[in-house]
C-alpha cells in the first residue's frame, strides 16, 4: 500500500463519516500554490493571499465545505484568528520560554500559528522551521488538517522572514516539524513536553466516559476529557490555556470535573468569552491553568454567589414532564402547555391545545419559564404567569416554578424579578449555554421591590 493510501485508510478509519477531512484537500493545495521564489509582499494578489491563509481562512473554508449540522454533529470549529490573539494575549510575551508549545487537537493550526508569531527567527527559512519545529507539538486525526497546520506555520515564516521558497520545501515539513503528525490528542502524546505551554480548542462534540473516568459516566463533553488527557500528559508546572463550552463551566453535571481540575492545576484566570464567533451559536470562557500537585485547589469558576436569598427560597423549581415523541395518546385528556401559547411576561390561564397524557401534571398558579434562551437576549429568563383551576401539562422544554405559598401574588412577584435587568446580567454570569437549568433558576437572586429600588 502507497503511503497516500494508508493516509486515506487512516483518514476513513478516523474521520467522522459527516465530515470527511478529505474535502479539505483542494484548499490545502492553494495554499501549496503560494510556495514560490518570489518574496510574500513580490505583488499585491500575493500578500493578500499570504494575509488570508494567516488570517482566519481555513475557518471561513470549514464553513463553505460542511454544513451547519456537520459542523455541531462533529464539534469541529477552527478557533480564528481574533480568537486566538486573544487567549494568547496573557501569555504572548513567554511563548519563546517555554520547553513545547502543544496543541492536542490542532485543526488547520490556529493556535499554532498563533503562538508560532511570538517565537524566534534564524538567519534562514530552513533553520527558523527546524528551530519551530523543536518547540511545536500538534495532534489531529485529519492528515489534511494536520500538512495544512505545517504548511502555514511554513508560510508565516516565509511571511516573517520576507523571503521566497521553492515546492521543494513541502517535502521536508514532515521532517522539519516531526511533532505535528496524525494522532488522537486523547492517546499518550509521546513526546517530552518539559515546561510546555498547552493550548486548546477541543472538539465541542459529545462522546462516551474513559473507563477509567471517576468525574462522570456516560455521555460527556469531549472537551472536558480532552482537559483532563492534558493535565494528565502534562509536565511539572506545565501551563494549560484553553477555550470551551461554557457548560462546563456552569453545568450541574460537571460539577465533578471541576473538582477534579482544581485538584490538578492552580487555576489562574477562568473568563467568559461569549460567543465562540459570530456564525457559531455556542457561548464558551476561557480558562488558564497551571499543572500543579498541590490537592485543594479552589476556584469561584467565574460564578456568581448564592444570594442570602434566592427564588428557590420561595418557589419549587421542575421540568416540564411532556416529552412530545413519547406520547402513546393513552391517558385523560388535560390542557397542554408549551411556549407558543405563552406571552411573555403576561397571565395566560386557557389553552387552545390538549393531549391525552399519563404523566405528572401541575395545578396552577406557576410560573412556566423558557428552558431555551440566549445570552444575548434583552431578558434572558423568559417566563409567563399560568392561573386556572384544573391540572395541565406541560411541555419539556418549559421549567416550571411553584410558588411554595400558592399564592398568584408571588407569582407576579416572579415575573418582576425575572424581567429586572439585574436578573439577566446574574443570569449570563452564571450561565450562558442555550438551556437554563433547574439549579440556576432556583439560585436566582431575590431582588426586592420599592424598598430594594429606592437603597
Amino acid at each position: 500500500m502507497t503511503k497516500s493510501s494508508q493516509v486515506e485508510v487512516m483518514d476513513a478509519m478516523l474521520a467522522s463519516p459527516l465530515l470527511d477531512p478529505r474535502l479539505f484537500n483542494h484548499y490545502l493545495g492553494g495554499l501549496q500554490q503560494l510556495f514560490s521564489p518570489a518574496k510574500p509582499g513580490a505583488d499585491d494578489t500575493r500578500f493578500a493571499a499570504f494575509v488570508a491563509a494567516l488570517d482566519g481562512q481555513p475557518s471561513r473554508e470549514l464553513r463553505r465545505i460542511y454544513t451547519l449540522q456537520d459542523l455541531r454533529q462533529t464539534g469541529t470549529y477552527f478557533t480564528g484568528s481574533e480568537l486566538t490573539a486573544r487567549v494568547l494575549a496573557s501569555v504572548s510575551i513567554e511563548i519563546p520560554l517555554f520547553e513545547r508549545i502543544v496543541d492536542p487537537s490542532c485543526g488547520a493550526g490556529d493556535l499554532l500559528v498563533g503562538a508560532a508569531r511570538h517565537l524566534p527567527l534564524r538567519s534562514s527559512l530552513i533553520a527558523t522551521l527546524k528551530l519551530w519545529g523543536r518547540y511545536l507539538v500538534g495532534f489531529d486525526i485529519s492528515s489534511s488538517f494536520v500538512a495544512t497546520t505545517r504548511v502555514r506555520l511554513a508560510l508565516l515564516a516565509m511571511q516573517r522572514l520576507n523571503v521566497g521558497s521553492g515546492p521543494e520545501v513541502l517535502s521536508e515539513l514532515e521532517m522539519l516539524f516531526p511533532n505535528i503528525r496524525v494522532q488522537s490528542g486523547l492517546d499518550d502524546w509521546g513526546v517530552p513536553v518539559g515546561r510546555s505551554l498547552i493550548l486548546s480548542n477541543p472538539p465541542f462534540s459529545h462522546t462516551e466516559s474513559p473507563a477509567k473516568c471517576v468525574w462522570a459516566k456516560g455521555r460527556v463533553s469531549h472537551a472536558a476529557v480532552f482537559v483532563m488527557k492534558c493535565l494528565d500528559q502534562a509536565g511539572p508546572e506545565a501551563r494549560l490555556i484553553a477555550i470551551l463550552p461554557d457548560v462546563l463551566r456552569t453545568g450541574s453535571r460537571y460539577e465533578r470535573w471541576r473538582k477534579q481540575v482544581e485538584k490538578s492545576s492552580k487555576i489562574t484566570s477562568v473568563e467568559i468569552l461569549g460567543r465562540f464567533d459570530k456564525q457559531t451559536d455556542i457561548d464558551v470562557f476561557f480558562l488558564d491553568a497551571t499543572k500543579s500537585l498541590e490537592a485543594g485547589q479552589v476556584s469561584t469558576w467565574s460564578l456568581p454567589k448564592r444570594a442570602a436569598n434566592s427564588i428557590g427560597d420561595f418557589f419549587e423549581i421542575r421540568v416540564g414532564p411532556v416529552v412530545g415523541f413519547r406520547l402513546i395518546g393513552k391517558g385523560p385528556w388535560h390542557p397542554f402547555v408549551h411556549s407558543s401559547e405563552l406571552p411573555v411576561g403576561k397571565k395566560v390561564s386557557t389553552f387552545g391545545s390538549s393531549i391525552r397524557f399519563q404523566g405528572k401534571t401541575y395545578e396552577p398558579p406557576f410560573v412556566a419559564v423558557r428552558r431555551t434562551s440566549k445570552a444575548e437576549y434583552k431578558t434572558r429568563c423568559l417566563a409567563t404567569l399560568v392561573t386556572g383551576q384544573i391540572p395541565l401539562a406541560v411541555d419539556d422544554h418549559l421549567l416550571i416554578a411553584l410558588p411554595k405559598d400558592g399564592t398568584v401574588s408571588t407569582c407576579a412577584e416572579l415575573l418582576r424579578v425575572l424581567d429586572d435587568v439585574r436578573t439577566t446580567e446574574w443570569m449570563n454570569a452564571r450561565i450562558r449555554c442555550r438551556h437554563i437549568t433547574v439549579s440556576a433558576l432556583r439560585d436566582i437572586p431575590w431582588i426586592g421591590g420599592e424598598q430594594d429600588e429606592q437603597s
